[in-house]
Formats: C-alpha cells, structure tokens, sequence
C-alpha cells in the first residue's frame, strides 16, 4: 500500500489524539489511521484516527471491532457539504450521511 501524503497524515495526527470511537469503549492504546471511504478519496474529512481494536487491525484482527458504517458517519461528521460536493456522488453522500447522522448521532 502506498504511503499516505505526509502533510495530510501530519494534519490527521494533530487533530485526533484518541480514537474516534472512544466512548463506546474497548479502546486500546495504538493509534492507527483509517480511510473511511477507502484510499480513493485523499482528504483530511475522510481519514479518522482510530486505535487498533476498533480498526481491527494487527492481534485485533479478527476479534476487533471494525464497523465501517460507523466510521463513514465520523468521517462524515468531518465532512462539510462543501467538501462532499466535489464527488459526482454527492447525492447519494448526502443521503447516506443524513441517514448515518440519524442512526449514529448520539455515539459520540
């Protein structure tokens, strides 16, 4: 896999000293980064810090809690409609994060 850009990853890792998914607990120390929409969209709105368990990665691989759903909705909590509107799928990004607003909107 590709390196990510340095000034983006240095942005990233100055803005979230924690896991996003903090307060549902589980969290351990290891700080990774995930691309909520994959790598395709290089932007600081799409790229969430996030310990190892919940981006199931390295001894959580298999027992973490990855949830895509709810990393597309922090993402898009990052996202402004400014941001999204640079996509042609825009409408469908707009949809989706209004439905994941509702459906997450109260985990932090």
């Amino acid at each position: 896999m590709k390196p990510m850009k340095k000034g983006l990853r240095d942005k990233v890792l100055e803005r979230d000293k924690q896991c996003v998914r903090h307060l549902e607990g589980n969290c351990c120390d290891e700080l990774t980064i995930e691309h909520a929409f994959g790598r395709k969209y290089e932007r600081l709105w799409n790229c969430i810090a996030l310990c190892a368990f919940h981006h199931s990665v390295y001894e959580h691989q298999d027992g973490g809690g990855l949830n895509k759903e709810i990393n597309k909705y922090h993402a898009y909590k990052n996202a402004t409609d400014e941001d999204l509107k640079e996509f042609k799928l825009y409408p469908q990004m707009k949809q989706e994060k209004k439905y994941l607003t509702a459906k997450y909107g109260d985990c932090g």
